[in-house]
């Protein structure tokens, strides 16, 4: 299955803003670092929007772009996860 760039730039917009998730919560067995956390989030989403405003849709891109975008994606789908665990416990 294959995401349109707008897709892409919503799922991680919703994956990276969703308050519920940026607060600190004594359910994380980590350090208190979600405030660096937060600030790469903030960085990511300002970097997504500039790639979603200068990809055209349907235009194509390197492969190395792609794979990048991949790896991406499904590294904040595990932080996402993670944080749907243990947010819930």
């Amino acid at each position: 299955m294959y995401l349109t760039n707008q897709q892409l730039a919503g799922y991680l917009r919703r994956t990276l803003s969703n308050p519920s998730h940026s607060n600190s919560n004594s359910k994380f067995h980590t350090y208190p670092n979600g405030g660096t956390v937060k600030s790469l989030a903030v960085k990511m989403q300002r970097e997504l929007d500039s790639i979603v405003q200068n990809i055209p849709e349907g235009s194509e891109v390197p492969p190395w772009v792609l794979m990048k975008v991949s790896q991406a994606s499904n590294a904040i789908n595990s932080v996402q996860t993670y944080i749907d665990y243990y947010g819930k416990r």
